[in-house]
């Protein structure tokens, strides 16, 4: 096939129409897996650096994360979701698209470096000023790689994402190891780390896709008006929560210094692992999916029941095991030196649970093209965070958090709502999904709890296997008595049968 022939199927999907279902459900099945599989090793990888490197020095790093955050979500500007949601995209659009990313990927990079100066003077601690610096070349890498990710997503080549996603962690995460082993360095590996997890992750991606942009001077934002208001109103909403959820590390980081802000931001960041790992990885499947769906409302409320709870079954055995036996996960893997991250790490649990309705809302209104519906509901939801962070922070670390996730829960009957009142959903559909993920995981942490209450004396180890066995026979028993479940199950093992024999 001619090379221009070849990259034009990038930008098509009519050859995915009658296959839609068949690959949805197995790109479904394969972010799962390798969500399963990063989740593990960014657990195993967080062990071992949290030994390597002590909470101050992690706390260091968090202090300039949020705005690294922000600048991120300000530079893709959306526009990964108005690729994915457009019925039909070009070479000039998404090169145009491209080229923007790649300026407001610029522009943000040199205002996270600028901002380095007067946050040294904010939290009183001169060693960020530089960190901001290093971290601006993240944003910029993480702006330029939007349109490759959303061309494959697009096309729901799920694998190569996932492949290179993984090459990428296990590569910065191998370096960040190694330059604390051999030059000690301390926390600038954690810098080093967030450097080289776009970079790699674009460089594979260049290659995977042989997709060069053309030139910036034929770049029309006539021509990308539409993506860009569409883009434009989802990164409103992504940078008002962005900007929401940073605000308690910024709050943490003045009030009470850097090791707490180092507990603290570690709790976020594993609390925070289902949602990057599998509610917004699925996003790459279901996205598409939904989008192909706008006009067929029984197909959609089909496909939004079959999201939710396949997303449910990853996220909510890892809500119950981090509400549980928050104790015992920050003892392996994080050490006796962050035993301050337990009880915080106990009611972030909350925020993986909250996760998956709420991603699956906003997936909804952005395939239905309410995404002034979906930007309106982050102000609400923003305002809400910043009150409940505000108010807790005025007594201690722990009440903080506590309003912080009650915040987050609270918003999910506004979501349901604008959902049901703007899509073809009816209210029953959008919460019955959240009403069975509830109904059955309450037992199972009451299960748990007393289970760890007969338990005899053994080590936190042998302790936490028990209650991980639990979880897991728990969510069994749920796969094996839902006839949908069993059956995409079966199905699933006699695929692997089937590759193993072939």
């Amino acid at each position: 096939m001619p090379r221009h022939q070849k990259r034009d199927l990038l930008f098509r999907t009519d050859d995915l129409v009658g296959r839609g279902d068949g690959r949805l459900g197995m790109a479904a099945v394969l972010i799962l897996g390798f969500a399963v599989i990063k989740i593990v090793f960014q657990f195993g990888s967080t062990a071992v650096l949290a030994r390597l490197i002590p909470p101050a020095e992690h706390g260091v790093v968090a202090m300039a994360m949020p705005a690294m955050a922000m600048a991120v979500a300000l530079s893709q500007f959306g526009l990964t979701q108005a690729v994915i949601q457009r019925r039909e995209i070009t070479h000039e659009l998404v090169s145009t698209l491209f080229w923007f990313n790649a300026a407001l990927g610029l522009f943000f990079a040199l205002l996270v470096a600028a901002l380095g100066f007067p946050a040294a003077i904010f939290y009183g601690d001169p060693r960020v000023t530089p960190v901001f610096a290093a971290l601006g070349l993240s944003v910029l890498l993480s702006a330029m790689l939007a349109q490759y990710t959303a061309l494959l997503r697009r096309r729901m080549r799920v694998r190569e994402i996932e492949v290179s996603g993984m090459i990428a962690l296990f590569g910065s995460f191998g370096a960040a190891v190694a330059a604390v082993l051999i030059w000690d360095v301390g926390y600038w590996a954690l810098v080093l780390q967030q450097v080289l997890l776009p970079l790699i992750n674009f460089v594979i991606l260049i290659f995977n896709l042989r997709w060069i942009p053309a030139s910036p001077l034929r770049a029309s934002l006539a021509e990308a008006r539409s993506s860009l208001k569409v883009g434009g109103h989802t990164a409103i909403y992504s940078i008002t929560i962005q900007l929401a959820h940073s605000l308690s590390t910024v709050v943490v980081g003045r009030m009470f210094g850097d090791a707490a802000t180092g507990a603290y931001y570690r709790s976020l960041n594993l609390a925070n692992l289902p949602q990057r790992q599998v509610v917004s990885a699925l996003s790459g499947a279901f996205l598409p999916g939904l989008s192909r769906l706008q006009d067929d409302p029984v197909a959609f409320a089909a496909l939004y029941k079959r999201m939710v709870t396949r997303t449910d079954l990853i996220v909510m055995p890892i809500t119950i095991l981090m509400a549980t036996a928050a104790d015992l996960v920050v003892a392996i893997l994080l050490g006796p030196d962050w035993s301050a991250s337990a009880p915080i790490m106990a009611w972030m649990s909350l925020l993986p649970a909250q996760s998956t309705f709420a991603g699956a809302c906003s997936w909804v209104l952005l395939t239905q093209g309410k995404t002034k519906v979906l930007m309106d509901s982050g102000f609400v939801t923003a305002g809400m965070i910043v009150v409940a962070v505000l108010v807790g922070a005025q007594f201690d670390l722990i009440t903080m958090t506590v309003l912080y996730m009650a915040s987050l829960v609270l918003r999910l009957p506004m979501l349901f709502r604008l959902v049901a009142q703007h899509s073809s959903l009816s209210l029953r559909a959008v919460t019955a999904p959240f009403f069975i993920s509830i109904a059955f995981a309450a037992p199972v942490a009451v299960m748990v709890l007393g289970l760890r209450a007969l338990l005899p004396a053994m080590s936190s180890f042998a302790e936490l296997l028990v209650v991980i066995a639990a979880i897991l026979a728990a969510y069994l028993l749920r796969v094996l008595i839902d006839p949908a479940l069993r059956r995409e199950l079966l199905q699933m093992v006699r695929r692997m049968a089937g590759k193993v024999r072939g």
